[in-house]
């Protein structure tokens, strides 16, 4: 007769590792570990829309909203890059929100100088009315960039 079959785990006399014991479970998620993932970094651009979001025009209130959003990208090991808030048609037109751009901007900078996990840039595309040079980068609402201006504020920043 032929002989009887091997025990389990035992292929053909041999312990084989494939075949003995299930492999352990894996280890819980720590979410204080950061995940392994494809980004090396993240942008974050606020808007004047984030300016007038916060009616009480309070810099620290302004700068801390956008200040948590790069806390949760570096939570997950990524680091940040902010820009400043832009120059727009109502940055030029009220000077209170003209204001608070810039300490918010300053806010931005002064506490990347403090963060590994950011860094700060000057916003790359300068704001002009349309007739004027550099005019063609913005849109005719005075807020957003043309496709132009996108893909200057593209390579400005790459």
């Amino acid at each position: 007769p032929p002989p009887p079959p091997p025990p389990p785990g035992v292929a053909g006399g041999l312990e084989s590792p494939a075949c003995t014991a299930p492999p352990p479970p894996p280890p819980p998620v720590d979410a204080a570990v950061p995940l392994p993932h494809a980004l090396s970094a993240v942008l974050i651009i606020a808007g004047t829309n984030d300016l007038a979001a916060f009616c009480t025009y309070d810099t620290d209130e302004v700068a801390d909203a956008v200040l948590a959003l790069h806390d949760i990208a570096h939570e997950q090991g990524v680091r940040s890059i902010s820009v400043d808030i832009a120059e727009n048609s109502s940055v030029v037109e009220f000077e209170d929100l003209a204001e608070l751009r810039n300490e918010v901007n300053q806010k931005l900078l002064d506490t990347s100088l403090h963060d590994p996990m950011r860094v700060h840039l000057a916003f790359p595309v300068k704001y002009a009315l349309k007739g004027q040079e550099g005019g063609d980068l913005w849109e005719e609402d005075g807020y957003h960039l043309s496709a132009k201006g996108y893909k200057l504020l593209g390579r400005e920043l790459a």
